[in-house]
């Protein structure tokens, strides 16, 4: 859509009857990509390699719970 809300950068998971499906790879990919940075998720797919593994090295998450709850600053 065309409106400007708040999660318009954000990609929309497919909805699922079960929960296990919330286990998978292509619910929890998603998460993990909804939370990055901006500068990170908008650079190029060459670029993004390199962006996304500088950012998990300074960041050092122990566990992909504290991953989704950190407060990221969107203008790194």
């Amino acid at each position: 859509h065309g409106y400007l809300t708040r999660g318009r950068h954000n990609m929309v998971p497919n909805r699922h009857r079960l929960t296990r499906t919330r286990d998978g790879p292509g619910y929890l990919g998603l998460r993990f990509f909804n939370v990055l940075p901006l500068s990170v998720r908008e650079s190029s797919a060459s670029m993004f390699k390199l962006k996304i593994k500088k950012f998990l090295l300074q960041k050092a998450f122990y566990s992909f719970e504290e991953y989704l709850h950190h407060n990221f600053d969107y203008t790194d």
